[in-house]
């Protein structure tokens, strides 16, 4: 987990009973609109913003909107604000549940569909509009909607993080020749994709479980509180710091975060991945029908391809597999604000880490860095400079006061 590791949506809207396992996705979302065929394969560029997909989205004769691209959703969503401004009629409202503490308020859609720029003649309803204001801060790029499940399921998608592009393959006809492995894929009662993989602790045996594959969640490893708790995994001798950049949908999320020896996904060893231990009571981190969820940050080592119609992910290592996962190196939680995302504010600051000892407080904005405006970088370059130096300069203001604060970065677990 990085410094952009901030943002854990997860759109819970149970097609069944909760905790069940539902029809392959690709049957689910021919429920809701007809399957679009593709007579050759379309490339989409993306932009990668702290690991995070965006898509360029039309609604109606829209101007371009930015979308997320998440396989932890299942339906399509637009904010509400934005929702609001195009004129699209609010049907019911309903509470969406997420990864923090509380549900917020969204609506049902109809009538409303969207389409992806590149891609012609595509056109698929949004289902929901809910607030996603914080959700964009956090990134620090537009968040308009966000693309899940039902999108992801009328093709086999090709999500090739280094050269930001996603490849559009027919369902319907789309055969792999590569050399990467494929693994079975189910899907819960939200409609997010699962697999079998086995969490290495230390000298005990692997522990096998199932979990979600999830490229909205720019974290690495998240192990859900009933399976931190089933197999002792917060015992006291883990060296562990409090969660501090949670905020999901819904509010903050109650977690500590150290490191297991390793994830096992089939072949592929991830080392020492940043580990989140949920204490959640509740939302998605509390839930029994997974045992946990695996993010971008492991995720973007792999080109991923996603064939929901054969129930299956091929996941092909790229040059970066053997990066290190690392963890916030400041202590500081920064958001992105004003029309540009170019007003960075702390949101959040560590006990006892470098940000704290240099006398930073929630609040103070930030204005440079080694003595670089940060009106020229946006949230994910302020985030990787904090994360790569050994010392940092930087100037910041609070209360119309400008004040300087030396950081000496560091590791935390």
């Amino acid at each position: 987990m990085k410094m952009g590791r901030h943002v854990w949506l997860f759109v819970i809207l149970a097609c069944g009973m909760a905790g069940a396992i539902v029809e392959p996705a690709w049957e689910i979302c021919a429920q809701a609109a007809p399957s679009f065929a593709l007579k050759e394969d379309v490339s989409i560029p993306f932009t990668l913003e702290n690991r995070t997909i965006f898509l360029q989205v039309q609604v109606g004769g829209s101007r371009a909107y930015w979308f997320v691209l998440d396989t932890g959703t299942k339906y399509a969503v637009i904010d509400l604000a934005v929702a609001k401004d195009l004129g699209l009629k609010l049907g019911a409202p309903v509470d969406i549940g997420g990864g923090g503490k509380k549900a917020v308020m969204g609506y049902m859609l109809s009538d409303s569909p969207f389409s992806l720029v590149g891609l012609k003649g595509f056109s698929q309803p949004l289902f929901l509009a809910l607030p996603l204001d914080n959700v964009a801060k956090t990134w620090g790029h537009e968040c308009s909607g966000i693309l899940g499940t039902d999108f992801i399921s009328e093709f086999a998608v090709e999500i090739d993080y280094l050269s930001k592009t996603l490849m559009l393959h027919d369902k319907m006809t789309y055969q792999y020749r590569g050399k990467g492995e494929s693994f079975p894929v189910t899907f819960n009662a939200a409609g997010w994709p699962m697999i079998q993989v086995a969490v290495m602790d230390g000298d005990r045996p692997a522990i096998e479980g199932t979990f979600v594959l999830d490229i909205g969640n720019n974290g690495a490893l998240i192990l859900n509180r009933p399976f931190v708790e089933s197999e002792h995994l917060l015992t006291p001798d883990r060296h562990t710091v409090p969660f501090l950049e949670g905020q999901g949908i819904g509010g903050g999320i109650d977690a500590s975060v150290g490191r297991v020896t390793g994830l096992q996904i089939g072949r592929f060893l991830i080392k020492q991945p940043v580990t989140m231990f949920s204490r959640a009571a509740n939302g998605a981190f509390a839930s029994t029908e997974s045992q946990g969820d695996i993010g971008a940050t492991i995720l973007e080592k792999f080109k991923i391809i996603l064939d929901y119609k054969n129930s299956r992910v091929i996941l092909e290592p790229n040059v970066r597999f053997d990066e290190p996962t690392d963890y916030n190196r400041s202590g500081l939680f920064l958001e992105a604000l004003g029309e540009n995302y170019r007003t960075f504010r702390i949101k959040a600051v560590a006990d006892d880490s470098p940000a704290s000892e240099a006398g930073l407080r929630v609040g103070d904005t930030l204005i440079a860095i080694d003595g670089q405006s940060v009106s020229e970088l946006s949230l994910s370059d302020v985030r990787f400079k904090l994360q790569r130096a050994k010392t940092c300069e930087l100037l910041v203001e609070r209360d119309s006061a400008r004040l300087n604060a030396s950081l000496k970065l560091r590791d935390s677990i």
